[in-house]
């Protein structure tokens, strides 16, 4: 049989064939290559920031304040609308007019009682005098009633202020003279205790320690050089001749003849009464040397105590006259009122009586007056109006609140990692979910130190004050964004963070793919800076206008 035939002109065709699909391939390789979009290299700012979550809360600085009324009535107007600003001073709301007329009627009946009362007392007498009826005096009588009651005031304040000073001044200068007596009674005690340890005496105070030593051993008919004489120890003196043992104190001396004695026969060492200006030596005793430092530290301390107690004494002295003094003018000043309103020719109690009872209802009508109006007692924002119109509102129902919107505060928490990047003042950004188009300017108030907050936790809390007014009702409650800026750079290298191949965070390291001149590319090491999630900063490793190819992904 013979072999099959292959048409010529389908045989001919098939190199065509491979040729055409080996084309095709080549042209969707470099197609696949050049389809690798590509990112020219330069210089940018790139912000690293912290995000959180945080929530409006009522600031401890901020002002708020629940308003309603004082008395009940059908409210006639709300002048204002949630949301608003208001100045302070400004009148919110208003109880019904009929209410109001009948407020204001009372206020001006109230103003013509006064004004009757006030005739009354003034037309009491042409003039008069506390210490002479007969004698006119300038002013009316009520304006007399007014000085005297001023000068009673003024001397009861004086008074308790004076007593009030005099009781400072002595438990100020009390502990003054506690820590002076303090120093001096252990100077005195160094002091006595030298005469002690050479004598076997002690110092009698005041009468023997304000005299200087040398003085005082003359008064005391005490001769140390006789005493403590180092050729004869002491044999010359009567009470020690032919003594081999230790003699009994003799009482008509102030020193203890026993002590003398064990020094003068006992120590081993040298003992010289006055070492004038030299050293003492290895064994040897000073007396006076001794003496006299102890007298140059005991008597300033003796003197400055004496001092500081005079000048205690004499301001405690000069606040009780005060005192004194003081009390003499309110008692004056109490008899003289007393003397007016007991007056039988101006029949004053009932008048004065009359005249502060009108005073009373007028400030009273005044009262409910104002109360039948709300007025903002602050500067704020209207954050909710919770009655209607024409609604019966009873004493102390709530009608709105009103906030200080100057001092609003946001809580969030944030990593412990970051406690270090974060300082009071740090500026931050926060957008809220109910107005995502405001972006809030704010600065840290706080890290940290919220009470209930453990220090064993991964978060810390964060508080942030928003800076600036706002057009927009902020209330508590309401949540957001918080986005703090903890390092910024300027004018680097950056790309965005898809192009990096590889990326090691651990020692902030990648590698990009740049594009050489024909087409070709190079795989590059780089060196990274900060970044922001999107956009990374670049150390080395590129040049500006460098272009890298972003990964392949195929």
């Amino acid at each position: 049989m013979s072999s099959p035939q292959w048409p010529k002109k389908g045989f001919m065709a098939l190199p065509f064939l491979l040729a055409i699909f080996l084309l095709l391939s080549c042209n969707q390789t470099n197609g696949g290559e050049n389809s690798q979009s590509s990112h020219l290299v330069t210089r940018s700012s790139i912000s690293s920031t912290i995000d959180s979550s945080g929530i409006i809360v009522n600031s401890s600085d901020a002002l708020s304040a629940q308003l309603t009324f004082e008395v009940s009535g059908a409210l006639g107007s709300i002048n204002v609308s949630e949301g608003e600003e208001v100045a302070k001073g400004q009148t919110l709301a208003e109880l019904d007019s009929k209410t109001i007329r009948n407020l204001e009627a009372k206020v001006i009946q109230a103003r013509i009682s006064l004004r009757d009362a006030q005739k009354a007392l003034e037309g009491a007498v042409v003039g008069y005098d506390s210490n002479n009826p007969e004698k006119t005096l300038t002013g009316t009588p009520l304006q007399e009633l007014r000085r005297l009651q001023a000068i009673v005031r003024n001397s009861s304040l004086a008074f308790d202020n004076a007593v009030k000073d005099s009781e400072l001044t002595a438990i100020s200068w009390e502990t003054k003279l506690d820590s002076k007596q303090d120093q001096y009674d252990v100077t005195f005690e160094e002091y006595n205790e030298v005469f002690f340890t050479w004598l076997g005496m002690n110092l009698v105070e005041g009468e023997e320690t304000s005299i200087e030593p040398g003085k005082l051993l003359s008064n005391l008919e005490i001769d140390i050089e006789l005493l403590f004489n180092p050729d004869d120890r002491t044999y010359n003196l009567p009470q020690y001749t032919n003594r081999t043992s230790l003699l009994d104190d003799d009482p008509s001396t102030r020193w203890d003849e026993g002590v003398v004695y064990i020094w003068n026969n006992f120590y081993p060492g040298v003992i010289k009464v006055s070492c004038e200006n030299d050293t003492p030596g290895f064994g040897e005793l000073c007396i006076l040397g001794e003496i006299n430092n102890a007298w140059d530290n005991f008597y300033p301390i003796d003197q400055s105590l004496k001092s500081e107690t005079l000048s205690a004494n004499k301001a405690i002295a000069t606040a009780a006259n005060q005192v004194v003094n003081a009390e003499k003018s309110l008692t004056d000043a109490q008899r003289n009122l007393s003397q007016f309103l007991d007056n039988p020719i101006l029949d004053m109690e009932f008048r004065i009586a009359q005249l502060e009872s009108a005073e009373k209802t007028l400030d009273e009508s005044e009262i409910e007056l104002e109360n039948a109006r709300l007025t903002a007692p602050f500067s704020g924002r209207i954050l909710h109006i919770y009655v209607s119109e024409d609604d019966t509102v009873g004493a102390n129902d709530a009608v709105l609140r009103l906030v200080d919107q100057t001092d609003i505060e946001v809580q969030a928490s944030i990593e412990r990692k970051f406690i270090s990047k974060l300082n009071t003042g740090q500026t931050a950004e926060i957008i809220l979910d109910r107005y995502p188009d405001a972006n809030l300017k704010a600065k840290i108030k706080r890290v940290g130190g919220l009470e209930g907050q453990s220090s064993a936790t991964n978060t810390i809390p964060l508080s942030l004050k928003i800076l600036g007014p706002t057009d927009l009702p902020l209330r508590e409650g309401l949540t957001g964004q918080v986005r703090i800026v903890i390092e910024q750079v300027d004018n680097v290298l950056a790309i965005p963070k898809e192009y990096l191949k590889e990326m090691n965070p651990a020692e902030n390291t990648g590698t990009v793919s740049i594009l050489l001149p024909g087409g070709a590319s190079q795989d590059s090491p780089v060196q990274l800076g900060i970044t922001d999630g999107m956009v990374v900063e670049i150390l080395n490793g590129v040049k500006e206008g460098d272009e890298i190819l972003a990964p392949n992904t195929n």
